[in-house]
């Protein structure tokens, strides 16, 4: 098999398998290929498809179990795609890593140790070390970077400003049929996006499991091209509000309001659903929070990392039933529903 064949079949098994990898990624490694890189060996190839399309530990190690996995061809199927009848006179580059992930697919199996040996009435087993194998110990996000920001860069509220330097071809077309010819070409102010969001973040410590999460969905505003973002915090109840993750400079929400008017509102809360129980005093809170908020941020999104079905009992149920806020799944498909949401073109 070609190299390029070999590529184009990794990368849609990649992209089938939740990598989020443009048609750009794929070109950038056929012009690694045109430039010699990943051509001789397996190990090259493996090299080159961990460098350029994993971005994380668990992606690097996806990669390196697929080529571990992946059954490697004869020697006959190897001349004969490439039309040859002999092996060609190439020494093949070292590979480290394969090497080792070979040596560990190939280790002893388990041994189960002797009565004897087990001490307690527990079956205890002998394990044989595996070196140079990479395991994932860091926290994963259920929301990755790229697309918070392919969310987020939904969210636009086009309006035309500004001086007029755009071709209106209709307005343009009408003039020279009235006309008989063009006089001069009707021109429109551009479009430019106005869509404002206000974010408020949980950090009360029910939240430090999902911290990671919301820094990354705070971080993608930078590039979500809005018109105007505001970040604040909060411990439980959204008021009042802070500009400090670790909640230092507290801000009123009239003040917050008065700062960002007209925005649509995203929160990021449990609300409760992690300990699993009733508190009239949060729901309360909240439920005052809301109305409040909806005289000058519309609509209102709010978003639980726990799941709907641990909302059951807790004060969640019951914020997730107050008029005027929506509460969906911090996933990436609820993501992208609450800013459909904000945006009005869609539903909970």
């Amino acid at each position: 098999m070609t190299p390029t064949l070999a590529l184009e079949g990794l990368y849609l098994y990649l992209v089938r398998h939740g990598f989020a990898l443009s048609v750009r990624d794929y070109l950038d490694a056929l012009a690694a290929l045109d430039g010699g890189f990943g051509l001789l060996d397996r190990g090259g190839l493996h090299w080159l498809c961990r460098t350029l399309w994993a971005r994380s530990e668990h992606e690097i190690s996806f990669v390196d179990r697929l080529f571990r996995d992946l059954a490697r061809p004869s020697d006959e199927e190897v001349y004969a795609e490439g039309g040859q009848v002999s092996p060609p006179e190439i020494r093949p580059a070292p590979e480290p890593l394969a090497g080792a992930l070979s040596a560990a697919a190939n280790a002893a199996p388990l041994e189960f140790a002797g009565a004897s040996e087990a001490g307690v009435g527990l079956p205890p087993i002998r394990m044989p070390a595996i070196d140079n194998v990479a395991h994932v110990f860091s926290a994963r996000s259920s929301v990755a970077m790229r697309s918070a920001i392919i969310a987020f860069r939904r969210f636009r509220r086009a309006q035309r400003e500004g001086p007029k330097t755009e071709l209106d071809v209709e307005a343009t077309i009408r003039e020279q049929s009235r006309w008989g010819r063009l006089v001069a070409p009707a021109l429109v102010a551009a479009r430019h996006n106005r869509a404002r969001l206000v974010l408020a973040v949980d950090v009360s410590p029910s939240m430090i499991v999902w911290q990671s999460i919301c820094r990354t969905i705070a971080e993608s505003l930078d590039w979500a091209q809005l018109a105007q973002k505001e970040v604040f915090y909060f411990d439980n109840v959204p008021d009042p509000l802070f500009e400090s993750e670790t909640l230092r400079r507290p801000v009123p929400l009239r003040s917050a309001m008065a700062r960002s008017p007209e925005s649509a509102l995203l929160v990021v809360s449990d609300a409760g659903a992690t300990r699993g129980r009733q508190d009239q005093e949060r729901v309360v809170a909240t439920q005052a929070f809301v109305k409040a908020a909806r005289r000058s941020w519309l609509p209102i999104a709010w978003l639980n990392p726990m799941p709907s079905a641990r909302w059951r009992g807790s004060s969640a149920e019951r914020i997730a039933r107050i008029p005027g806020a929506t509460m969906l799944e911090l996933t990436d498909d609820g993501l992208i529903r609450a800013i459909d949401y904000v945006r009005g073109k869609g539903s909970r």
